[in-house]
């Protein structure tokens, strides 16, 4: 038991009363136990009306009436049958339970912050409450994006139409040799969340359950980044995305013919951070790997693609396709991939 429930209750025994119902802790008291913020001398609770209706008569001279709402004041408690005609009933929704006596939900606690809210304190609580349900229940991840975008939002007056952010000093590079270092992926963000994939189950594509999170420890980082010099110095490409100096976004295409008819290269890794998704920065990152494609003789991009729900949306979204031919030694790489191709004479300034 908390120890404002304990103060409570301790409180309460003195003025020597059983109550029918348990009482519901309401006001400055319950702010301090949602921890928002230190509450005044006064407890306030509201009660049933059978349990007014006795203390009144025990206590008439303590009684007290505000527009309506009908209680007695026993110091240090002030209980109602009501807060704004809003009865005992009301506030027990959701309350919880510690026995002798209970504590006003947060979701009732504001509404009764809502209806005195012409008051000065009321409506300062008002603006703490706020605070509480931000703090404890906005989405972390989609306040963490929001806040990459507050240059934007500050020149734009919060709205932003189809992605043009004026925030971000993003840069698209072609890296080469020197560019390459052990720590080059450190402020890359692989985390992806993910809830349903694709299978092929006799033959036909299903979407499945299937949870799990991808991530890369720094361990991890530094292993995929030791093979890029290996691909760069084989003739492949390797484009860097980079806000300010932050890497948020890579891309390889290998050099290596794969295919019975040579007619494909690997993309091998097409990935953006996770703070950065949803910006049109991958469709612009594959956009200049076709560019790079291009000037070779292959025929088709082969990618081996995540399964994820999210990932295929993003491939389907860029014409990419289920590979006519798969290659073996990919496959038993990543068995529950979707091996997929580009048909690089598709690209028509279109992606």
């Amino acid at each position: 038991m908390s120890e404002i429930i304990e103060r409570v209750c301790g409180k309460l025994s003195a003025i020597n009363y059983v109550f029918e119902k348990p009482p519901i802790i309401i006001g400055g008291m319950a702010m301090e136990y949602y921890g928002i913020r230190k509450s005044g001398a006064d407890i306030d609770l509201v009660i049933c009306d059978a349990d007014y209706q006795n203390l009144a008569q025990a206590h008439s001279e303590k009684r007290k009436d505000i527009y309506g709402d009908f209680g007695v004041v026993i110091e240090p408690f002030e209980i109602w049958r009501s807060i704004a005609l809003l009865d005992f009933d009301f506030f027990s929704k959701d309350a919880i339970d510690f026995g002798d006596i209970k504590m006003v939900s947060i979701d009732r606690l504001l509404f009764s912050r809502v209806s005195a809210m012409e008051v000065q304190k009321y409506l300062d609580d008002l603006i703490l409450i706020k605070e509480y349900y931000y703090k404890n229940y906005r989405n972390k991840d989609f306040l963490q994006e929001a806040e990459t975008h507050i240059p934007s939002y500050e020149k734009t007056g919060g709205i932003v139409w189809g992605g043009n952010y004026q925030d971000l000093n993003i840069k698209y590079r072609q890296l080469n040799i020197d560019d390459i270092h052990p720590d080059i992926l450190n402020d890359f963000n692989r985390y992806q969340e993910v809830t349903k994939c694709w299978r092929k189950q006799n033959g036909e594509w299903v979407l499945v359950d299937n949870h799990f999170t991808e991530n890369w420890d720094n361990e991890k980082k530094v292993r995929i980044a030791s093979a890029f010099p290996i691909v760069l110095n084989s003739g492949g490409t390797l484009i860097g995305v980079y806000d300010k100096e932050k890497l948020i976004a890579f891309a390889l295409l290998k050099n290596e013919k794969l295919g019975k008819a040579k007619q494909y290269i690997q993309l091998e890794y097409l990935l953006v951070s996770y703070e950065y998704r949803r910006m049109g920065i991958g469709k612009k990152l594959f956009a200049l790997c076709v560019d790079a494609a291009m000037i070779t003789d292959a025929k088709k991009l082969y990618i081996s693609a995540n399964s994820s729900q999210e990932s295929q949306a993003f491939y389907r979204a860029i014409k990419c396709v289920e590979a006519e031919e798969i290659i073996p030694e990919l496959f038993e790489d990543e068995p529950f991939d979707v091996h997929m191709e580009y048909v690089l004479s598709e690209k028509e300034g279109s992606i």
